[in-house]
């Protein structure tokens, strides 16, 4: 019977599922109402449907989004980490990896 449960990844603090979305959306790769529509999918909007204020990319959707701000601070708050503005993935994983 093959192993389904997510992998820990030793000497890395992260999880592979993590790791997979991390590289995925900093290739924009995740499929977010723009991706989808350089690929070819009608869309009625590409504005990011959580804030209906801007163009949904991978970068909006972790990083700018009013959502994904508000559920980044939390989530460094509950770490004990001083709160953060980023303003693309690439700026999180330089946040991450200091």
């Amino acid at each position: 019977m093959q192993d389904t449960r997510i992998k820990y990844i030793p000497g890395t603090m992260c999880y592979k599922t993590v790791l997979g979305f991390i590289w995925r959306t900093k290739q924009s790769r995740i499929p977010s109402a723009e991706a989808l529509k350089t690929r070819g999918v009608t869309m009625d909007s590409t504005i990011c449907g959580a804030c209906n204020m801007t163009v949904e990319t991978g970068d909006h959707i972790v990083a700018t989004c009013t959502l994904a701000r508000d559920v980044l601070r939390m989530i460094l708050y509950w770490c004990g980490l001083r709160k953060t503005n980023f303003h693309s993935v690439s700026s999180i994983i330089d946040y991450a990896s200091r």
